[in-house]
């Protein structure tokens, strides 16, 4: 679970103190609801104690568990199936995070800025269930900022849904994938890695040039890189060489500490998928400012 961040740097996890070390400030968000078609502004801060004084408690509707296997399932491919899901009708991944929550990007919500409309969107489930978003929460800066293809707005491309779940606990039905932080010092080491070497990044994803939208998982590993006048942040931003298509936006970026896919309690998600380049892809990489908003965030309902 969450709580099992280490109080150590061992085996490339970020300890609580650097996860607060990276991206401490304010930001503000916009909340969309789509009951009362009412859009309403909050802000988040985190302070250089940040989560370092976190006792590892969630707020009762981000309930996260292990990553591969929960207690109905414990078949990894099974369970990942199943906590990624399909976003509609713009397109695009999203994962279970908690009860009525998903984590996605922030450019898969259906927004106009010229019309200031935001369009009723749903997701759907490994079963075929569909079920509608409720309210979105992003980055003010991404939804309002006139380009959109400015590298450094991707450094804000992540957002929660709100899931109108009728009843469903998302989480305990489909399962819930865990947030974690991955240190400068693991992802330098992982870049130096030779094409044999094991892979520690998954990425899965809904694509619609996969036959049909269903789930694929890509494997490789970070690269330590910056693409100039694209992508700079290496602070906010998490590059890496699996394969990557479009449909896949929103999807977990995997961190699998030994890279042995059959050992389940050391994969968390570092990242949420943005694009894709020529030989690599990257991603929003969760850093305090994620931690912060996913699941300290008491602007969400039910929080």
């Amino acid at each position: 679970t969450i709580t099992s961040f280490p109080d150590t740097n061992a085996s490339g996890y970020r300890t609580i103190d650097d996860i607060t070390a990276k991206n401490n400030g304010t930001r503000t968000y916009l909340k969309h609801d789509y009951e009362t078609d009412e859009t309403t502004e909050y802000s988040l801060t985190v302070s250089s104690f940040g989560v370092a004084g976190w006792d590892g408690t969630s707020p009762d509707n981000t309930n996260p568990q292990n990553l591969w296997a929960n207690s109905v399932n414990d078949n990894r491919d099974d369970y990942l199936n199943s906590a990624v899901v399909k976003i509609r009708w713009s397109g695009g991944t999203g994962f279970i995070i908690g009860e009525n929550l998903i984590a996605t990007a922030a450019h898969c919500a259906s927004y106009n800025k010229s019309t200031d409309i935001w369009s009723d969107m749903w997701i759907q489930t490994s079963d075929d269930n569909i079920y509608s978003v409720s309210a979105i929460h992003v980055p003010k800066i991404y939804m309002t900022t006139i380009d959109n293809t400015d590298g450094d707005l991707y450094k804000y491309d992540y957002a929660i849904f709100e899931i109108d779940t009728q009843g469903v606990d998302l989480a305990e039905t489909y399962g819930a994938l865990t947030f974690g932080a991955i240190t400068d010092t693991a992802i330098n080491t992982m870049s130096g890695l030779s094409s044999t070497a094991p892979k520690h990044i998954a990425l899965a994803g809904h694509s619609p040039f996969n036959g049909g939208h269903e789930l694929h998982v890509s494997l490789g590993n970070v690269r330590n890189f910056s693409e100039p006048g694209y992508f700079d942040d290496l602070d906010a931003i998490i590059f890496y060489d699996a394969y990557c298509e479009g449909g896949d936006s929103g999807g977990p970026v995997i961190y699998d500490v030994d890279g042995d896919y059959s050992t389940i309690n050391d994969q968390f998600v570092v990242g949420i998928n943005h694009t894709s380049g020529s030989v690599w892809a990257a991603g929003t990489r969760v850093t305090a400012q994620q931690i912060k908003f996913y699941h300290h965030n008491a602007n969400i309902g039910g929080a």
